[in-house]
């Protein structure tokens, strides 16, 4: 967090592999102001492990990411305007602004975007850039 209170970076969900590609527990810990990735290996891991999660630095604005079933929903709808009207209902009403100005110059790329990660089993994500104060939010989830 800056010193106004707002995110300056955002962590992935920690996840760890072994030399055999088989998933590893692994967690995050907070320890003052350090956050810590443990990997809980035991005796059948194979080494090395690699463990690396994404930081996304949010010094040019906000993220919404989309699980794989809001991705797969956003993808299923026929038109591409339902599919934005659905993925900003998602964002919530914090993100209206912003979804609004998104459903007029996107509508396409989303739509296109949730089909292709849909295929590939993988998610979206929506990069929101700064437009001025008060136009975008963080809302927990």
């Amino acid at each position: 967090m800056n010193a106004d209170g707002d995110p300056v970076a955002h962590v992935a969900p920690p996840w760890a592999k072994d030399a055999d590609g088989n998933p590893v527990p692994t967690h995050y810990e907070l320890n003052g102001n350090t956050l810590i990735q443990v990997v809980d290996f035991t005796a059948g891991t194979a080494f090395p492990v690699v463990a690396d999660p994404a930081v996304t630095w949010l010094w040019w604005g906000r993220t919404i990411t989309y699980t794989k079933n809001e991705t797969t929903q956003i993808a299923s709808f026929a038109n591409d305007g339902a599919a934005v009207s659905f993925a900003c209902s998602i964002a919530g009403p914090a993100a209206g602004v912003i979804c609004g100005a998104v459903i007029a110059i996107g509508l396409r790329i989303i739509a296109t975007a949730a089909r292709n990660a849909s295929k590939a089993g993988r998610c979206i994500q929506l990069n929101i850039p700064h437009v001025g104060p008060g136009l975008i939010y963080d809302v927990k989830c």
